[in-house]
């Protein structure tokens, strides 16, 4: 057994054999290595920027976490060549840009010393499931949600009136320290309010919306 760490591309699990112990997957022959735009590359191009794989780099050291974590294999198709699992806004094989249709996000900022963000974003998977990236602390996690919670998600939104965010859109009452928003899938665009323009209605509906995506 080989005593070199490695991240698998997978699911994230740092191992040191040549079969990864969460998943299985067997260990690629390259390194992770840093694109300039500050991911961690596994494939053969950036999922966050397209950019393709650079050369290794000295300063990405065997053993090291990556920069940003490695989401779990929950991930959209790539409609060009067909790579599964892709959890980025650029396919890690091809380079191809990821068509992903999003229904829900809220999104909460504090300007506390360091600032405080967090969010729920969630999106179109399969005719059964959606699938949720949850951002807090400066990490991601993925998981998947039946598809039903839609509705659930939208009678909360019709139970604090974001729907009727179009008679708010010009009321501005900026929130001291920070942000808080709600945003839902309306047609072909995404709709919704900030607290700067609809006050508690959006805080009670961002709470109550990242404990239904949130919750266990």
């Amino acid at each position: 057994m080989s005593n070199d760490k490695w991240f698998c591309s997978k699911c994230g699990t740092q191992n040191s054999g040549n079969f990864c112990s969460e998943c299985g997957a067997l260990k690629k022959t390259d390194d992770p290595v840093t694109c300039t735009c500050g991911f961690v590359v596994t494939g053969n191009f950036c999922t966050n920027c397209g950019a393709p794989r650079p050369q290794l780099q000295s300063s990405v050291n065997k053993g090291d976490r990556p920069l940003t974590d490695t989401a779990p294999a929950i991930g959209w198709t790539c409609s060009r060549c067909g790579k599964e699992n892709q959890t980025g806004e650029f396919c890690d094989e091809c380079g191809e840009k990821i068509k992903k249709v999003e229904l829900f996000s809220c999104s909460s900022y504090q300007t506390c010393n360091p600032p405080k963000y967090e969010s729920a974003t969630v999106y179109e998977f399969s005719d059964a499931e959606l699938v949720c990236v949850i951002f807090n602390d400066g990490k991601s996690k993925y998981k998947l949600l039946p598809k039903d919670i839609a509705d659930t998600a939208l009678n909360i939104i019709k139970e604090y009136g974001i729907d009727k965010w179009k008679d708010y859109e010009n009321i501005n009452n900026p929130m001291m320290g920070g942000s808080v928003s709600v945003m839902y899938r309306d047609g072909d665009k995404m709709v919704g309010s900030t607290m700067d323009h609809m006050g508690s209605a959006v805080s009670g509906a961002y709470w109550k919306l990242m404990l239904l995506f949130n919750g266990n």
